[in-house]
Parts: C-alpha cells; sequence; structure tokens
C-alpha cells in the first residue's frame, strides 16, 4: 500500500527544535515532536530546495538541527517559477495538497510550483 505523501516545509524541523519558552511555542514544539517522533512513518515524506534554502539562511541557534532533521528526505524538483497564483492578502499558511495527479503547492512564501511526477524519489 501507497503511504499518503507529506510536504515537510521549515516548520516542522523549526517548532521540533523550538527554543521558546512561552506556552504556544512550548505547545508546538510537543505536537510537532510527537508527530515526527511516532507519526511520520505513515507518510512518505518529501521537503523542496526552497525549505533547505529558507533553514541555510540567517543565524538560529538549531540551524544545524534543523537542516538535519530533513536532510535525508526526498527532495521534490522544481518545475517552474510561482505561476502567477492570486493569494491576495492572505496571512496565512496552508499545508500543500500532495496527490499523484495534482502539483504540490508550497506555502505562499516559497514562491514556487513543485510537481511530484518529476520528484526524485
Amino acid at each position: 500500500m501507497k503511504l499518503p505523501r507529506v510536504y515537510i516545509e521549515t516548520t516542522v524541523p523549526s517548532y521540533y527544535y523550538e527554543i521558546r519558552e512561552d506556552v504556544e511555542s512550548i505547545a508546538k514544539k510537543l505536537i510537532t515532536n510527537d508527530w515526527w517522533n511516532n507519526h511520520r512513518y505513515y507518510y512518505e515524506l518529501v521537503t523542496g530546495p526552497p525549505v533547505l534554502d529558507e533553514l541555510e539562511r540567517g543565524d538560529h541557534p538549531s540551524k544545524v538541527e534543523t537542516i538535519n532533521l530533513i536532510k535525508d528526505l526526498p527532495i521534490l524538483t522544481i518545475v517552474s517559477q510561482f505561476l502567477n497564483l492570486k493569494m491576495g492578502n492572505q496571512t496565512s499558511m496552508r499545508v500543500p495538497t500532495c496527490r499523484d495527479t495534482q502539483p504540490c503547492v508550497p506555502t505562499k512564501s516559497h514562491r514556487y510550483l513543485i510537481s511530484q511526477k518529476s520528484a526524485k524519489l
């Protein structure tokens, strides 16, 4: 049986190694760690170059750890630049829909269109 595919974007490794100690950040870290440690095996995890690029930018305390968490995941191939999809003034991020017959579109900030059919898996 083929596992459902899940696109791992930057919030997963970021929350996994969250260092802030406010209640919301601790809750996000605990939920993310539980999912990663106990439930990720039920999915085919993939990521993309924009995620790795974003994690490599900047100077944050757990930079190496966040990159190492996802470095062995299959990388989806970028097919083309974001094709003028109208995102409007949306402020919320959406988890991309990944189905065999449809493209996988990352969050607004990534500005790329990803195709599963050309994934290097």
